[in-house]
């Protein structure tokens, strides 16, 4: 199985993880795949189609509720306690702070249920964090050692930018994939953890780094420095639902009861003459203006009729709406209400 395969597990979750990042992007990425969450009748063409696309309305409930959640949980910011101060003040090597990285991976969480920390060290010596989203951590795997299960492989994705190799004021990125493992050496009696880069290229996945041997005080580290959290805890292969799916459910199908409402609103409001009979000239028609200041002429067996779709449908369609919009917000309090207080993180 090569590299960039993905486990069961996660193929069974990916389908909902696209729903809830577009939800959470909003309209725009909702409407760019608008054929995935809407129920466009077959008979439109391209014009009509596009015209039902940009008339549904995107309710924001999701994005709402999931930054009121973060909100909520960071009313006040953690109290952190460590030796090292200077590391809380850069968790990440490039200036983040321990609170804003704290508060993305809460953020992570709660929208899809999964995000992996990684600890690791730069050219420098220093150690930092570093965050995978639940889409980048393509597989993992557990071993009994000492009769008590282990993470022993993960295999996360990563995008690296570089200059183009024929033009080095262009940069392209390049699909790369770390794969961390407990692994056995020559010098190890027992497994280490190894590092190694496999990199995407013209001849299909190749390896290009490691493995490595990372180690602590001139010592390999005997367990893989990498957590996957998730809303009930830290177990490593468990891949769980994520708090929001059931919001941002309910926010799609109000999104399809939007399109259609709008677009009963629109045949509901351009009603269509009917003209039988012929006209008071001659045999062709000719051009026809309705509305107010405009007569029309008909001869005298000429009928002028006005069809006009039925607004009942409507009111149905605004209920349904209305109904969605209080579900969606009895779900978000729901969310709201499992919230508690704050504790002291050492």
């Amino acid at each position: 199985m090569p590299i960039d395969t993905p486990n069961n597990a996660y193929m069974n979750h990916v389908a909902q993880w696209r729903r809830i990042r577009d939800a959470l992007a909003g309209e725009d990425a909702v409407k760019a795949r608008a054929s995935s969450y809407l129920l466009i009748p077959a008979s439109f063409n391209w014009e009509d189609r596009d015209g039902f696309v940009r008339a549904a309305n995107w309710f924001p409930a999701t994005a709402r509720t999931h930054a009121g959640l973060t909100g909520a949980i960071f009313r006040k910011d953690p109290i952190v306690t460590a030796d090292d101060q200077d590391f809380l003040s850069n968790v990440t090597g490039n200036g983040t702070p321990f609170t804003p990285f704290a508060r993305s991976i809460v953020s992570e969480t709660i929208a899809l249920g999964r995000v992996g920390v990684i600890v690791d060290v730069a050219l420098d010596g220093k150690p930092y964090l570093a965050r995978y989203q639940t889409e980048n951590i393509l597989n993992t795997r557990t071993t009994i050692i000492d009769g008590r299960p282990v993470l022993s492989m993960v295999v996360l994705r990563e995008t690296a930018s570089r200059p183009k190799q024929d033009d080095r004021f262009v940069t392209e990125e390049v699909k790369r994939y770390r794969l961390l493992e407990l692994a056995r050496t020559d010098s190890s009696a027992s497994p280490v953890y190894a590092v190694t880069i496999f990199e995407r290229g013209r001849n299909g996945i190749e390896r290009v780094e490691g493995p490595m041997i990372p180690t602590k005080r001139g010592r390999p580290l005997d367990f893989i420095p990498f957590v996957v959290i998730s809303p009930s805890g830290l177990s490593p292969t468990a891949i769980e639902q994520s708090p929001l799916l059931g919001l941002v459910d309910m926010n799609f199908a109000h999104f399809r009861n939007s399109a259609d409402y709008e677009n009963s609103i629109f045949h509901v409001g351009s009603p269509m003459y009917v003209l039988s009979g012929l006209p008071i000239d001659g045999d062709k028609m000719g051009e026809v203006r309705v509305g107010a200041n405009n007569v029309l002429w008909m001869s005298e067996n000429g009928k002028v009729e006005l069809i006009q779709a039925s607004a009942e449908s409507v009111g149905a369609l605004a209920q349904a709406l209305s109904d969605k919009e209080q579900r969606m917000a009895v779900l978000g309090a729901r969310l709201l209400e499992k919230q508690k207080s704050g504790k002291r993180i050492c």
